[in-house]
């Protein structure tokens, strides 16, 4: 069986960076059983994770852009692949059926269906619970955005498959350390957890606090408590969470996917998590604020800074 997977335009198949389609793809290509017959198509990068299943698509910068990565991908495909894996980007899909109707088409969602092109209108849905082989959502979340202005709550070609990652075998040696992972802005909560770390380190001295991530447009100031180390590799913050204690993914806003409690719960790592779409779905024993705000994680960060048996059950737990 040949599978062929289209990333989105933005999205770059190299070593760095964290990318949540990347590391869906790369991590799931290595334990595929049709792997050797599988490529990965994107943009041209310097170094892609794995040069022998990676395809560079040439962009014409004359062009309308989504245009010329879709007709570069037709000219490089093989004209005899079986499937192929479409990510987040259903105006993909529209437009190479259109081009390939004989192809089966495998279409997965990282986001909420309802703010992509190709998936916002119900005639959109309509088209793709047609012609898609399977649909596939990265939560519960995720398909129930999808489904909430559409009749059919259920189909056989829906599919909710939650990205994994493998886990440590050894429960490792924890420093007194707490982590933010994402965009450093406040739809992701940094404001409150810089308020809420500082309270906690002001009164816990020993602990440490350090945030990974970046905004480009950011308007909340630097604080001198916590450490930041700006975007790093994926691999990169898994060993930070295998020495962390607790890391943190307060979002104010509906997350679609809770990427951070499954990477960080892997290395033995409390996740402190808001309630907000997907985050709480694929862990069981994260700590949920009931309400996000500077002091409910000062209290929560405390319990887990005092009662050092409970903390390690918990982290043990985790794994």
């Amino acid at each position: 069986m040949k599978i062929a997977i289209l990333l989105p335009s933005k999205e770059s198949f190299d070593k760095s960076g964290t990318g949540s389609v990347k590391l869906l793809v790369s991590s799931h290509i290595v334990n595929s059983k049709y792997r050797k017959n599988t490529k990965v198509y994107g943009r041209k990068v310097a170094v892609p994770i794995n040069i022998n299943s990676f395809v560079p698509i040439h962009i014409n910068k004359y062009l309308f852009k989504n245009k010329s990565y879709i007709s570069s991908f037709l000219k490089e495909v093989d004209k005899d692949v079986d499937i192929i894996e479409i990510h987040n980007r259903p105006a993909y899909f529209i437009y190479l059926h259109k081009k390939l109707p004989l192809k089966k088409f495998i279409l997965f969602f990282h986001n909420d269906p309802n703010t992509l092109k190709g998936s916002i209108s119900y005639d959109n849905k309509q088209y793709l619970i047609k012609h898609c082989s399977k649909i596939v959502f990265l939560s519960q979340y995720i398909k129930n955005t999808f489904i909430s202005n559409i009749e059919q709550k259920n189909s056989p070609k829906f599919e909710v498959f939650y990205p994994g990652v493998k886990k440590i075998k050894k429960f490792p040696k924890k420093e007194n350390l707490v982590v933010f992972v994402g965009k450093l802005n406040k739809d992701k909560g940094y404001d409150i957890y810089q308020k809420g770390v500082q309270k906690f380190l002001k009164k816990f001295p020993k602990w440490k606090s350090c945030s990974i991530g970046h905004e480009k447009r950011r308007n909340i100031s630097v604080n001198k408590f916590t450490k930041e180390l700006g975007e790093i590799s994926n691999n990169k913050v898994l060993n930070i969470y295998k020495k962390a204690s607790v890391a943190v993914a307060n979002s104010v806003r509906d997350e679609p996917l809770g990427r951070l409690p499954i990477e960080s719960a892997s290395r033995g790592c409390i996740p402190i998590i808001s309630n907000k779409g997907g985050l709480s779905e694929t862990i069981s024993d994260a700590v949920v604020l009931n309400k996000n705000l500077p002091n409910e994680l000062f209290k929560e960060l405390s319990k887990i800074a005092t009662n050092k048996i409970r903390t390690k059950k918990i982290q043990k737990k985790n794994i």
